[in-house]
């Protein structure tokens, strides 16, 4: 006779990022502030997403290549307008 014994599988579901909350207590002690909190994480600038899909890629390129967000924005702007 043949038997077929089901097992539960459980899953355990962990958090996007599970330094989250440690990195948020020491980006605050060091007295950072929230821009410098995101550029931290990585995250895009808030004028990221007013940008066409080419000034997008400019602006990523430019950010791959080491120039400064601030600057990469300017040239993403002045470049687009050729």
């Amino acid at each position: 006779m043949n038997r077929t014994t089901a097992t539960s599988c459980s899953t355990i579901l962990l958090p996007a990022n599970i330094f989250a909350g440690g990195d948020a207590i020491i980006n605050e002690s060091l007295g950072l502030t929230a821009d410098e909190q995101r550029v931290l994480t990585g995250k895009q600038p808030a004028e990221y997403v007013n940008l066409t899909a080419k000034q997008k890629s400019e602006f990523d390129f430019n950010r791959l290549i080491g120039i400064s967000e601030a600057d990469a924005l300017r040239l993403t702007k002045i470049t687009s307008n050729r």
